[in-house]
C-alpha cells in the first residue's frame, strides 16, 4: 500500500503544513524546492510566473533504483503571500526498475488521478482542514509491476499507426521529426557512456489527460533503452509549456534546474530541449544516409508504431533494445 503525505504552504495557515510517515522524503522534497525557490528571484517576473504555474504531475524514477516518488506540485502560498508549493506525494516501491521505468507513467496514473481528486481546491480553500484529513488517511493500492502496464503498451504500438499518433499530439512537429531528433540527442549517451545530461527533454503529449500517460511511456518505451548502462535517475513532469501539454525529462534527479525552467521562461531557453522545434536537425540528415532512410520510413503514416520503434532502435545501433 502506498501511504499518500503532503506538505508547503497554504493561504489559510500561517506556515507550513506538513504529514507524512516518511519525513527524509520530505527533507528530501523540501531542500529541492527550496533550492528552486531561491533560484525564481533572479527573474524580475518570478512571482507572476511562479503564481500562473499549472499544477504539476511528477515523478522521480531510477533504472536501478527500488523506489519511485511520484505527486503533484501546486504554486501556493501561506497567510503572508510568502511563496512556496504545496505538495502532495507517495513513494512507491519497485522490484524491476528496468521493466517499470518505460511504463512507469502508466503504473503512476492511478495515484496521479487520486492525488487530483483530493488535493484539487486545498489551495484555494479557506478550510482545508478536511481535506488535509482525507489526504493524510488515504492509502493505495498501486502495482507498479503488474504486467498489463506492459501490455497496454504494446498494444498501443501493434494498433496505432505513425499518422493516429501524429494526430493525437499537440504540436506542429512531425512525428518522424520528433523521433530523428531524439535518437539524434540520445545517440551520445549509449556511445559514451555519459552519466549525466545537463538539459532536460520536453515531448508533446495529447490535449486529452486520458491519453497522456500512456503516449508518456511510448515517449520512455524510446528513451530508456539509451540509458541502461549507467544509473541515472528521472525527474517526469506533465506540465504545459507555451499553452501545450508536455512531458519533461530530466536526467539528474532532484536537480532544481528543471522545475526552474518550467516555471521561468527564460530558464527555459537555457535548459530545455523541446523536441519540436528542431530546426537544427536538417544538417544532421545531409551528413547521415541511414538517418535519411529512417526518415522516408517513419513518414509513412499506416506504419504501426511497433515497426517505428524498431526501426528506431536500428538506426541508433543500440543492440538489446527492444
Amino acid at each position: 500500500m502506498t501511504r499518500l503525505g503532503y506538505f508547503g504552504k497554504l493561504p489559510a495557515h500561517g506556515d507550513f503544513v506538513r504529514h507524512c510517515d516518511n519525513h527524509l522524503l520530505v527533507q528530501l522534497l523540501d531542500a529541492w524546492l527550496a533550492q528552486v525557490m531561491q533560484a525564481l528571484p533572479v527573474s524580475p517576473r518570478w512571482k507572476r510566473h511562479y503564481d500562473a504555474m499549472a499544477p504539476l504531475r511528477f515523478a522521480f524514477v531510477g533504472l536501478q533504483s527500488r523506489l519511485a516518488i511520484a505527486g503533484r506540485i501546486e504554486a501556493s502560498c501561506d497567510l503572508s503571500q510568502r511563496r512556496f508549493p504545496f505538495v502532495t506525494m507517495g513513494a512507491v516501491a519497485i522490484d524491476d526498475a528496468a521493466a517499470f521505468v518505460p511504463c512507469s507513467p502508466l503504473a503512476l496514473a492511478p495515484l496521479w488521478q487520486r492525488i487530483g481528486q483530493l488535493a484539487d481546491g486545498v489551495v484555494d480553500s479557506a478550510e482545508p482542514a478536511a481535506a488535509l484529513l482525507a489526504l493524510s488517511c488515504e492509502e493505495l493500492a498501486l502495482a507498479p509491476g503488474d504486467a498489463a502496464h506492459a501490455a497496454r503498451l504494446n498494444a498501443f504500438l501493434q494498433s496505432h499507426g505513425v499518422g493516429e499518433l501524429q494526430a493525437m499530439l499537440s504540436t506542429p512537429a512531425t512525428l518522424h521529426e520528433l523521433l530523428l531528433a531524439l535518437g539524434v540527442l540520445l545517440r551520445p549517451v549509449w556511445s559514451s557512456g555519459c552519466a549525466r545530461l545537463q538539459q532536460s527533454l520536453v515531448l508533446p503529449l495529447p490535449s486529452c489527460v486520458q491519453e497522456q500517460a500512456l503516449v508518456a511511456s511510448f515517449w520512455l518505451h524510446l528513451i530508456a533503452p539509451f540509458l541502461r548502462a549507467q544509473p541515472f535517475e528521472l525527474a517526469l513532469f506533465m506540465a504545459t509549456l507555451n499553452d501545450a501539454p508536455v512531458l519533461a525529462v530530466g536526467f539528474g534527479g532532484a536537480d532544481p534546474h528543471l522545475l526552474h525552467a518550467l516555471i521561468d521562461p527564460q530558464a527555459a531557453g537555457e535548459r530545455l530541449i523541446v523536441l519540436d522545434q528542431s530546426g537544427w536537425l536538417a544538417p544532421q540528415l545531409e551528413q547521415d544516409a541511414p538517418l535519411r532512410q529512417l526518415s522516408a520510413c517513419l513518414q509513412q503514416p499506416q506504419l504501426s508504431l511497433q515497426t517505428a520503434c524498431s526501426l528506431f532502435f536500428d538506426a541508433f545501433a543500440c543492440k538489446g533494445m527492444p
